[in-house]
């Protein structure tokens, strides 16, 4: 179940994760007694969100159908009790299966669920049309929301198997051939560090589509070049994959969930072995050897090694002299962008041209400003997934006070957002922009390669400037 953790041992990216990451996951494998009776639910989860979370919540389970589930809580962990034997009977849960949640932060919990012996989904959980039998039934209701991978099927043109495979179910014969993603998962054991075996079910049916090579995109958006080889019909990660679990700090019984998409990506959750939820640092891995941030399938020169609090959050700003505000030219941050894949030609072009340092450089000394100020170019984790923004330690520390704090953020319109500051755990002179940004960030249109300049115009409130990627900089003049 996980061992205890308090919030005066959380590291600092445990601390962000846990306050104000809006989706947490955990997993949890099946015993006798959470098939007969309840499910205890990870203690470091339970640790962390008891206080939040309510009596009554929802599982949304991969075929879009919800179950309604009662909590209680009993020596400091969380149970579903009331409507958790119907979801297990639903689903034909079995011991040593297993789930993996994803908490929306108010009251869904929506589940994938895996096969104890394959270590792949079960196929039927998509087809699952009522609560209350697995796939006829007169009771239940439907989620709102149906747009799950069964919406992603295409309508298969024959019920043919491939010659040599085990007879699938038509629930099988679907999945493997006409759904656009497969997830998996695999535990570390204690050969992991030499090379990855692929469960032999996805290796049976997809073996003959990978090609070569693929890439790996963790939690934080970086992405590691892989190669593949087959032996015994069994696919291994090989080239690149001593790197990946180095970059991560893997270590044996950790437990890793993959989504492939079909063509060469592998994107990849990662799960702490003793507690059951995910590793927080995960999410803050900066680049390393074969790691590269995504720019348009290019590796970016830029190989700096790891992300500590200090460089995480620090971006050097000349500081305050002689206690007036007066013109500065902040330096930049000089590491390549990230963006997704996908961007249109026209962006990729203005994005790569941006991302060298003398055009940041430019832009930086491009503006001047009686206030202090500092300059930002986002990145994909301030707009996805984490969706924080570090202020740069000098910024910090010479004009933000040493506690959590609520800034107001103005862009030229005049219209506010307030958002959440928070110093990090162990570097309490940085701070960190969480609770409040993404919907700066939605309300101003902001994208990745968009560069950013914060101006202090009054204590705690700052004013943005946005050039968007591809578009002169007008917007940044005075």
């Amino acid at each position: 179940m996980g061992g205890t953790q308090n919030s005066s041992s959380r590291s600092w990216e445990e601390d962000i994760y846990w306050t104000h990451f809006q989706f947490i996951r955990f997993t949890q494998f099946l015993q006798p007694t959470h098939l007969e009776q309840q499910l205890a639910l990870p203690k470091t989860f339970s640790d962390n969100l008891k206080n939040k979370l309510p009596a009554n919540v929802t599982l949304k389970g991969p075929s879009g159908v919800v179950w309604d589930i009662g909590l209680t809580t009993r020596d400091d962990t969380i149970y579903s009790t009331d409507g958790w034997q119907q979801f297990v009977k639903d689903h034909s849960l079995k011991q040593n299966d297993f789930l993996v949640f994803k908490y929306n932060g108010e009251s869904l919990f929506e589940v994938l669920i895996f096969h104890g012996e394959s270590f792949c989904e079960k196929a039927a959980s998509y087809f699952i049309l009522e609560r209350g039998q697995a796939h006829t039934g007169q009771r239940g209701r439907k989620a709102k929301d149906t747009n799950t991978s069964v919406e992603e099927v295409n309508t298969p043109s024959n019920g043919s198997v491939e010659c040599g495979l085990p007879e699938k179910s038509w629930e099988e014969d679907i999945y493997w051939t006409h759904f656009q993603f497969i997830h998996f998962t695999q535990f570390l054991r204690a050969d992991f560090e030499q090379q990855l075996a692929l469960p032999k079910t996805f290796s049976d049916n997809l073996k003959k589509k990978l090609p070569e090579n693929v890439t790996l995109k963790g939690p934080s958006g970086v992405v590691w070049n892989i190669g593949l080889t087959t032996r015994d019909d069994i696919v291994y990660f090989v080239d690149g994959w001593k790197r990946f679990i180095k970059d991560h700090s893997l270590k044996q019984n950790d437990f890793l969930v993959f989504k492939y998409n079909g063509k060469s990506l592998f994107e990849v959750l990662i799960f702490d072995g003793d507690s059951f939820c995910e590793k927080a640092a995960s999410y803050f891995v900066g680049k390393c050897g074969n790691a590269q941030i995504e720019q348009g399938g290019r590796k970016a020169k830029d190989t700096n090694k790891s992300v500590s609090p200090e460089q995480f959050l620090a971006d050097a700003v000349p500081s305050q002299t002689n206690g007036k505000r007066t013109k500065k030219r902040p330096v930049n941050e000089v590491t390549p962008l990230q963006t997704k894949r996908g961007r249109r030609p026209k962006a990729e072009a203005a994005l790569s041209k941006l991302s060298s340092s003398h055009a940041e450089k430019k832009i930086a000394e491009s503006f001047t400003s009686s206030f202090p100020y500092f300059v930002k170019m986002i990145k994909t984790f301030n707009v996805d997934g984490p969706r924080i923004l570090n202020v740069p330690h000098q910024f910090s520390k010479a004009h933000l006070p040493n506690r959590k704090i609520k800034i107001i953020l103005h862009n030229l319109k005049g219209e506010q957002w307030t958002v959440n500051s928070v110093p990090t755990t162990r570097v309490n002179t940085d701070h960190t922009l969480c609770g409040g940004w993404v919907n700066f960030v939605r309300g101003n249109n902001i994208k990745v390669g968009d560069v950013c300049i914060f101006e202090l115009i009054h204590e705690c409130e700052l004013r943005v400037r946005v050039a968007e990627v591809g578009k002169d900089d007008s917007r940044l003049e005075n």
